[in-house]
């Protein structure tokens, strides 16, 4: 049976770790754009998505798990789009390399108040009536497993920006 990103959802949240540790050295946009694709069949393009890039970004990861956490950043964007009720919901994914990082942005076109951004930074809160904040404690574990940082701020057009820093690798040799 192959492993799917629910698959590895479902052993993540039982173990608290995921059972697929092959990590891989892989360009980012790539990964990216899979995940772009997969959130768009599951989603019914309600959301533009739009992703430029500068230059070919690489990371070593688990390409499923990347996969996850990506789609559930786009769900959660999507959602708070949904009951804001943006008439033209629009999410940017940029992707670029900072020094020995690299930079995944997420920014939407919705609204979201300072205080709701600083509670996403604690462990198991959500900004959903009914969120558990569990999708969020997964993303982050992920990133840091994988050797990176997450962080939150409000974007210029007054959504929420989502930025996640990995370390970047030289080239696609490991």
């Amino acid at each position: 049976c192959k492993p799917s990103v629910n698959n590895n959802t479902i052993d993540f949240s039982h173990s608290g770790f995921s059972i697929y540790r092959n990590v891989s050295t892989s360009e980012v946009s790539e990964l990216v754009n899979k995940a772009v694709r997969e959130f768009k069949r599951q989603s019914g393009e309600r959301v533009e998505v739009w992703v430029p890039q500068e230059q070919p970004v690489y990371i070593i990861v688990n390409p499923l798990e990347f996969e996850l956490v990506i789609i559930n950043l786009l769900r959660n964007a999507a959602q708070a789009l949904q009951e804001l009720g943006v008439l033209n919901p629009k999410v940017a994914l940029t992707i670029k390399r900072e020094d020995n990082k690299a930079l995944i942005a997420i920014e939407d076109n919705g609204h979201i108040e300072k205080e709701k951004i600083e509670k996403l930074s604690e462990p198991t809160n959500s900004t959903k009536a009914d969120g558990l904040g569990l999708g969020l404690q997964i993303v982050r574990s992920i990133i840091e497993n994988h050797g990176g940082k997450i962080f939150f701020s409000q974007a210029a057009s007054g959504g929420l920006r989502v930025e996640i820093r990995l370390p970047a690798e030289e080239t696609t040799e490991q």
